[in-house]
């Protein structure tokens, strides 16, 4: 018998899914320096059979991102409120693009002009005197964010979650019963209409071959934010379905009981989308129907493959763990130093003419490692480090001798800084990590905390005695689950 899911349990399997596709991305990235498609260098011994591998995981890896980061974006919207997401949101992220833009992800252009012959002199002269100036003689754009392209479109995507919820929430508000003194603070998910569960199943699929039919035919997908409009239309519809499906409990709870189901319908979309592209190798289809029919496939392929990898995570592997908790505030990091660390090393190992798998694996080895490196020797330990890279640092707050207990009924919902105020960790409040802000509760050291309550409601001049720890025990959220 399939345990059913409990709803205030936090859904740690779409954290280790979250994990697992930036992993990928570096295993992705390395395989890119070997294939015939472009990219900012490539090694002299291509291996165009590792492609077939690759167009397997292409149509879900980023779309699976965007997905869970708007799942992330309601629960966290939720509690937060609007405006406090969207500070969190532009308070983390955009410090992440704009140093990676200046200073991370240069020496990626500079190794790319090297390798075309396009730039002889030193890196720092390149640095100062083309790349900091936007020098486009050499063919392309500078300065660029490459990599980092998914995170201007996230800050969009949140900002613009963030406004609807705000102006849904002020309409609501307005439209109340005259007289009334409690105003109300819905979610955009209480505000929109619930989508059908089967709807949730198959239009996502539906979307993406659209999105993928306009990307080919009309509107080329540039990455570039402005004008991108087959981009938006694919990744901020994932990211709108993401927040639709986060609090329906029977959606997440069908993934877990029908993995098998799921699982066949994937493996037949990933049969229809290769065997179209067989198809196309071998000229069956001509060349006006070929790319229509590509992104097609590709998009019916990917979301079942999306359904799939969240079915099974959440009937296996739905658990919390240290190393978890460590990964999901390391990923962010590790995401931003990962292709120049793939690109650098690539450069110096590809002379050495070492055997293919030898040097793909010492490439995958030496980023995998040393952005783990870089981020537990130098990222969590220099303050100033951490805020470049998307940590969020606790502010300093005096202990109080008798802090005060809230109860559930009274107290308003927590700031991200109040929670680290509290003791939290950075994991536990953590958006892009669809992580929740866990409060006090009455209940602490095995003692019951009592609150005197007069009948108008709580009263805040009473607070109860506990131990230190009481600042770290958690609490439901305000519709009854935890993330």
């Amino acid at each position: 018998m399939i345990p059913t899911m409990v709803p205030n349990v936090r859904l740690h399997f779409l954290d280790r899914l979250r994990v697992l596709a930036f992993a990928l991305l570096i295993l992705y990235h390395v395989g890119m320096l070997y294939v015939s498609w472009g990219y900012h260098i490539k090694s002299p011994r291509l291996v165009p059979g590792i492609e077939w591998l690759m167009v397997t995981v292409n149509p879900w890896r980023l779309a699976l991102l965007f997905f869970i980061s708007g799942v992330a974006s309601q629960f966290l919207g939720d509690k937060l409120g609007a405006a406090a997401f969207a500070r969190d949101r532009l308070r983390r992220l955009l410090p992440v693009l704009v140093f990676g833009i200046l200073v991370v992800v240069p020496p990626q252009s500079y190794l790319e002009l090297r390798q075309d012959g396009k730039v002889a002199q030193g890196y720092f002269d390149f640095w100062l005197g083309h790349y900091l100036r936007g020098d486009q003689s050499f063919g392309i754009a500078l300065p660029t964010w490459n990599h980092l392209w998914f995170l201007p479109y996230l800050i969009v995507y949140s900002v613009v979650f963030a406004t609807v919820t705000w102006a849904a929430t002020w309409i609501t508000t307005r439209s109340t019963t005259r007289g009334t003194t409690r105003s109300t603070t819905p979610s955009l998910r209480r505000l929109a209409p619930r989508l059908p569960t089967l709807a949730l199943m198959l239009a996502p699929a539906l979307w993406m071959a659209l999105a993928n039919v306009l990307a080919q035919e009309r509107w080329p997908e540039t990455r570039a934010l402005v004008g991108d409009w087959a981009g938006h239309l694919r990744w901020a519809g994932l990211f709108a379905f993401g927040v639709l499906a986060a609090k329906q409990d029977d959606f997440w709870e069908l993934l877990r009981r029908r993995v098998g189901t799921i699982a066949a319908v994937t493996t037949a979309t990933l049969g229809l989308f290769l065997g179209i592209r067989s198809a196309i190798h071998a000229g069956v289809i001509g060349s006006a129907f070929d790319g229509t029919a590509y992104a097609v496939g590709e998009g019916l392929y990917g979301w079942p493959a999306i359904l799939c990898l969240m079915a099974v995570a959440a009937r296996w592997w739905n658990h919390p763990s240290p190393s978890l908790r460590y990964l999901t505030v390391a990923i962010l990091p590790v995401y931003a130093l990962h292709q120049t660390l793939i690109i650098v090393t690539a450069w110096m190992l590809f002379p050495l003419g070492w055997p293919l798998p030898a040097e793909a694996a010492a490439i995958i080895a030496v980023t995998a490692l040393g952005s783990l490196a870089i981020y537990e020797l130098a990222i969590r330990r220099i303050p100033l480090l951490g805020v470049l890279f998307g940590l969020r640092v606790a502010p300093k707050t005096r202990r109080l001798a008798n802090p005060r207990i809230s109860t559930p009924d009274c107290d308003p919902p927590a700031s991200v800084d109040q929670a680290l105020a509290a003791g939290h960790s950075d994991a536990e409040v953590d958006v892009a990590t669809i992580g929740a802000v866990r409060r006090p509760t009455a209940a602490l050291s095995g003692q019951q905390a009592h609150l005197p309550v007069n009948p108008a409601g709580c009263d805040r001049r009473s607070a109860a005695s506990v131990s230190p720890s009481a600042e770290t025990a958690a609490r439901p959220t305000r519709d009854g689950r935890t993330w």
